[in-house]
């Protein structure tokens, strides 16, 4: 409803019509940009729309309703997805790795465990480990309005890497990374990288070069998700 000042009677029953065949499709009808007390909000509840839809599917703006929506997916993929453990092969970060240099690498990985609800990564942190998420999903959040709110901005399946920004710029992380389950976790600390750069340089210039791929495609994705957000 960003750019709906008013709604009439017409408006209110098509919106009563969208909410009633996406019910049957077991689909959920949100509503974005009204809030208790406006305008809109009074003619959606005299209309009988905020009693059908649910008052909690109604959102002040694109970006909660979004996360809502995104937390829904969220439950129940973590319910469907098989908990499986992913070899460091099937990692995105070993592309065209061969058994070999796999090995070099793995020699200086740490394994670990994490209970849902922990923070691996926490905003203006200043270390520069890599983490290869080998089993369970992860959240990348960022505090928003003064701390008032909090934002999630992607969501990381086992078979993906992160923290790599933070080993290639030396900056402080500019997130937290929070569990969404039980999660295993292969760690490069900063070190172990050095020790491989010295040492292998060859396989340790292949990792950046898959990092540097891994992070172009989220920028990517990023954008398209920037201009779906603008546009509507």
């Amino acid at each position: 409803m960003k750019r709906v000042s008013e709604i009439d009677h017409t408006g209110t029953r098509y919106l009563l019509q969208i909410h009633n065949s996406l019910k049957k499709q077991d689909k959920t009808l949100l509503i974005s940009h009204t809030s208790e007390g406006d305008r809109l909000w009074d003619t959606l509840v005299y209309g009988g729309v905020l009693d059908k839809i649910g008052r909690n599917n109604c959102f002040p703006d694109m970006d909660r309703a979004l996360e809502y929506a995104e937390d829904q997916i969220l439950c129940g993929e973590l319910i469907e997805t098989p908990d499986r453990q992913y070899a460091l092969s099937e990692m995105d970060i070993f592309a065209g790795f061969s058994e070999k240099e796999i090995k070099i690498v793995e020699s200086r990985l740490v394994l670990e465990n994490y209970m849902s609800g922990d923070v691996i990564i926490r905003e203006g942190d200043r270390d520069r480990d890599l983490f290869m998420l080998a089993r369970g999903m992860v959240s990348v959040k960022m505090q928003l309005q003064n701390n008032r709110r909090e934002r999630r901005l992607n969501s990381i399946t086992a078979g993906v890497t992160f923290g790599e920004i933070a080993l290639l710029d030396n900056k402080p992380r500019s997130a937290d990374v929070v569990t969404e389950s039980e999660v295993t976790i292969y760690r490069l600390t900063y070190g172990k990288f050095l020790d491989l750069q010295q040492s292998e340089p060859n396989v340790a210039n292949k990792l950046i070069l898959n990092m540097a791929l891994n992070l172009s495609t989220r920028l990517r994705l990023n954008t398209e998700e920037i201009k779906v957000l603008v546009e509507n």
